[in-house]
C-alpha cells in the first residue's frame, strides 16, 4: 500500500495506471503459482511426499505463462496506446521463475505447520523491499522501481525460506506424484485464476475501454483497501488451510475454527474497513492529494464489497479440504461470467461503476459461501448469527463514534488533527463495544486471536 501510495503522488494516474494494467498478468500467473501445486504441497501430509516433482511442475508453468506474458506485451502496447506498457511486461515477466521458486519454499515451511515463521519472513521481507521500492522512487526510477519492488520481494522470500528450510529441488520426476498433484491442484488453480481474472478484469476494462488514468484511480483505491483488509484476510486464509486440513473429516473441529476465524475478523475487519469508507475523503486527500478526488467514492464501494467478501477468505479451503474442488471451479466460473457482464454494464460510469459491479458480485459468492459453509460443518444459522454479533455491534459503534468526533474536529481546520481525531472517535467506539458489551466473551476471542 505504501509503494502505491508513494507512486501515485510522484508519478500521477495516467502513468500509474500503465503500471496497474501492465501488472495485471503477472499477478495472475503468480495467484497460480502460489495456488493448486502449493495447496497440494501444504494439504498433503504424507511424510513421503515427493516435493520435487511438484516444484518442477510450478517452475514449468511459470515458464509458459511468462512467455505468454511477453507475447501478450505488444497487443496490449497498442491497446492502450503505450510503449511503455510493453516493456514494462516484459520487464515482470521473468520474476514468475522467481515466484517458483519462492512458493514452493513457502509451501514446505507451512506444511511443517510453522505459521509464526512464515508471518516474520512476511514481515521481514514486506518491510525490506518496500524500503527498496521507496528508495528507488525517490531516486528517479519511476515506474521501474515497481518492478524492483517486486523482484526483492520474491529474492528477499526466497533467501529467508531457504534459511528456514534448507533444501532445494532435486533433479527427479515421479509421474504418479504429478498425477495426484494434477488431480488436487487443476480445480482449485482453475477456480483461483478464474477469480482473479474476475477481479483484475476491471483495471483492464476500465484501462482499454476509458483510459489508463480511470484505472489508475481505481488500482488505488483498491490498493488503499487492500492494504488494509489484507492485514487480515491474508494470514486468515493461510490459516485456514492449515488449521481446516488439521481438522480432516472431523466437522466439529471444522465448524470450531470455521467460526474462530469469522468471529474474529468481524470485528477487526468489518470495524476497519467501514471506519475507511466513512474517512475516503479525508484518507484520499491527506494520502495523494486533491487531483485524486475521483477515487473517493471507489474507496467507498470497495470497502463495503471487501466487508462482504469476508465470507469468501474461507472458500477456497473449505472446499479443498472436503474435497469439492470441482464444485469450487464452477461457482468461480459463474461469479467470474457474472463480473465481466456486471463490468460491461457498468464501465461506462469508469471506476464508480466497477466498483459497484464488485459490490453486487462479491454478495452474490459470499452468500453461496456461507451457505456451503453451513452445509459442510452442519452449522445452524442461529450459531453463525451469534459469532457474528459482535463484529456487527462493534462496527456500528465505530462508525459512530467516527461521526460524532467528526463533526467536533472538522473545527480544528487542521485535516491530519481531523482524520487522527476521527479515528480515535471511531477506535473508541470499537473498544467501548468490545470491553464493555461483549466483556464476558474476551477470552472466547482471546483464544482466536
Amino acid at each position: 500500500m505504501l509503494i502505491a501510495i508513494l507512486a501515485a503522488r510522484l508519478l500521477g494516474k495516467n502513468a500509474f495506471g500503465i503500471y496497474a494494467i501492465a501488472s495485471i498478468f503477472i499477478v495472475l500467473l503468480q495467484g497460480l503459482i502460489f495456488g493448486g501445486i502449493y495447496d497440494y504441497i501444504i494439504k498433503n501430509r504424507d511424510e513421503d511426499l515427493d516435493s520435487d516433482t511438484c516444484f518442477w511442475m510450478n517452475l514449468g508453468l511459470s515458464v509458459v505463462g511468462a512467455a505468454v506474458i511477453v507475447m501478450l506485451a505488444p497487443i496490449m502496447a497498442v491497446l492502450v496506446h503505450s510503449q511503455m506498457m510493453m516493456l514494462l511486461m516484459m520487464g515482470v515477466a521473468p520474476s514468475a521463475l522467481v515466484a517458483a521458486l519462492t512458493s514452493w519454499q513457502e509451501a514446505l515451511l507451512l506444511r511443517q505447520g510453522k505459521l509464526t515463521a512464515f508471518y516474520s519472513v512476511g514481515l521481514m521481507t514486506e518491510t525490506a523491499a518496500a524500503a527498496i521500492g521507496v528508495a528507488a522512487l525517490l531516486s528517479g526510477f519511476g515506474l521501474w522501481s515497481l518492478v524492483i519492488y517486486r523482484y526483492a520481494q520474491l529474492a528477499l522470500a526466497s533467501l529467508c525460506y531457504f534459511w528456514m528450510v534448507p533444501r532445494l529441488p532435486r533433479m527427479r520426476w515421479h509421474p504418479d506424484t504429478a498425477r495426484s498433484a494434477l488431480g488436487f491442484s487443476g480445480d482449485i488453480a482453475i477456480g483461483r485464476l478464474v477469480a482473479n481474472i474476475a477481479t483484475y478484469s476491471s483495471d483492464l476494462l476500465i484501462g482499454i475501454l476509458v483510459n489508463p488514468a480511470a484505472a489508475g484511480a481505481y488500482r488505488l483505491a483498491n490498493r488503499v483497501v487492500l492494504g488494509i483488509s489484507e492485514v487480515a484476510y491474508q494470514p486468515a486464509t493461510t490459516m485456514a488451510w492449515v488449521h481446516f486440513s488439521d481438522a480432516g473429516e472431523d466437522e466439529a473441529a471444522l465448524q470450531r475454527e470455521w467460526l474462530a476465524l469469522i468471529s474474529l475478523l468481524s470485528l477487526t475487519v468489518w470495524p476497519a474497513l467501514a471506519g475507511l469508507a466513512f474517512m475516503s475523503g479525508t484518507v484520499i486527500h491527506l494520502l495523494v492529494g486533491k487531483g485524486w478526488s475521483e477515487a473517493i467514492p471507489v474507496v467507498a464501494l470497495i470497502a463495503v464489497s471487501r466487508m462482504i467478501a469476508l465470507f469468501q477468505v474461507f472458500f477456497d479451503a473449505m472446499l479443498g479440504v472436503r474435497n469439492r474442488t470441482g464444485m469450487l471451479v464452477k461457482i468461480r466460473c459463474g461469479a467470474a461470467v457474472g463480473s465481466i457482464a456486471a463490468l460491461i454494464l457498468l464501465v461506462r460510469y469508469g471506476a464508480v461503476g466497477a466498483a459497484t459491479a464488485s459490490i453486487i458480485v462479491s454478495l452474490a459468492v459470499s452468500l453461496l459461501a456461507v451457505r456451503i459453509g453451513m452445509v459442510e460443518t452442519r452449522l445452524r444459522l442461529r450459531t453463525l448469527m451469534a459469532a457474528l454479533a459482535p463484529g456487527v455491534a462493534a462496527t456500528c459503534a465505530t462508525l459512530v463514534g467516527a461521526a460524532v468526533i467528526a463533526d467536533l474536529a472538522a473545527l480544528t481546520a487542521d485535516p491530519v488533527m481531523e482524520a487522527i481525531l476521527t479515528v480515535a472517535g471511531g477506535i473508541a467506539g470499537w473498544g467501548f463495544v468490545l470491553l464493555i458489551v461483549y466483556r464476558r466473551r474476551l477470552p472466547i476471542l482471546h483464544v482466536a486471536v
